[in-house]
């Protein structure tokens, strides 16, 4: 007799923990809405996170862009100075050596006497 009923107590046990499991496995279907409006935020997110991308990418572009056009503009300053002292130093040589200035051309293509300032 207690063998009948620990079998049939270790069946409803078994029964029992059967349920529970299946219990906290179900998962019930979703709505078709309901899936619908997971994949709109999905698809919101991906959109999102892609215009974040252009965003950065546009960034990085400008900032290359700005910083090789002040390098190119540091490199013609720096030709242009280098030319300038380099005029400054045959102007002293043409001075010294009592050759005359030629004529500046002024900015309308005709000549004028003074250097530009």
């Amino acid at each position: 007799m207690w063998g009948l009923l620990a079998t049939t107590l270790v069946r409803m046990l078994y029964h029992l923990v059967i349920a529970v499991i299946a219990n906290i496995l179900y998962k019930p279907a979703e709505s078709r809405a309901s899936r619908i409006l997971k994949e709109e935020n999905l698809l919101n997110e991906a959109i999102m996170e892609s215009i974040s991308r252009l965003i950065e990418f546009r960034q990085i572009n400008a900032e290359a862009e700005h910083n090789a056009l002040r390098r190119k503009h540091e490199w013609k300053e720096t030709k242009i100075r280098v030319l300038n002292e380099w005029i400054k130093r045959l102007e002293d040589t043409l001075r010294k050596e009592g050759i005359p200035l030629p004529e500046y051309p002024s900015a309308s293509g005709a000549a004028c006497w003074a250097p530009p300032s």
